[in-house]
């Protein structure tokens, strides 16, 4: 039997997870352990989560920024959406806020059992989110080179956006970026 690359509880039990990590075989990425010598990359990320959120959920603002490498730490509780009127057909999970949102095939990437917002829709919706910080500004700017968006290009899809919230705070953000 071949183990996968991204370990959980239906592997192996919690006590045997944990000394593998005190022993430097695994380390705890998302909501799983990994072999230490994977490389915590994009695809280990979103593995650890499909564990935890299956394939309705989509990873979105920080989760899905922490799975594109654009932030440093996986902050909790967990950030994902689904479709417009769908919030109440999906099972409710500790730990885990979910949004209603419009999203189209190009908002979203499928990657190991996990659907993401894309790095440019992840970009966006952080610099709408009221609660942007200081430390969103480096994740907005590494979306935007992971989806070879300048500010302008972003600038551009707000003002299509026929979500006009939080807009014009979030030019003023990208043309801080952008200076």
């Amino acid at each position: 039997m071949r183990l996968s690359a991204v370990l959980d509880q239906s592997d192996f039990s919690i006590a045997e997870l944990c000394a593998q990590r005190l022993d430097g075989d695994l380390f705890s990425v998302g909501d799983g352990y990994t072999p230490s010598d994977i490389a915590d990359d994009v695809e280990t990320r979103a593995a650890s989560l499909a564990i935890t959120l299956g394939p309705e959920r989509v990873a979105a603002r920080t989760t899905a920024a922490w799975i594109w490498k654009a932030f440093p730490r996986l902050e909790r509780p967990l950030q994902v959406c689904v479709g417009s009127g769908r919030s109440q057909a999906i099972e409710p999970l500790r730990g885990v806020v979910l949004r209603e949102s419009t999203l189209t095939e190009d908002d979203i990437v499928s990657c190991c059992g996990l659907r993401i917002t894309s790095p440019r829709r992840t970009a966006l919706d952080l610099v709408r989110d009221p609660r942007y910080r200081p430390e969103d500004a480096a994740a907005v700017a590494e979306l935007m080179r992971l989806a070879g968006d300048s500010g302008g290009d972003l600038v551009t899809l707000l003002n299509e956006s026929r979500f006009r919230r939080e807009s014009v705070r979030a030019r003023e953000r990208l043309e801080s970026l952008a200076a």
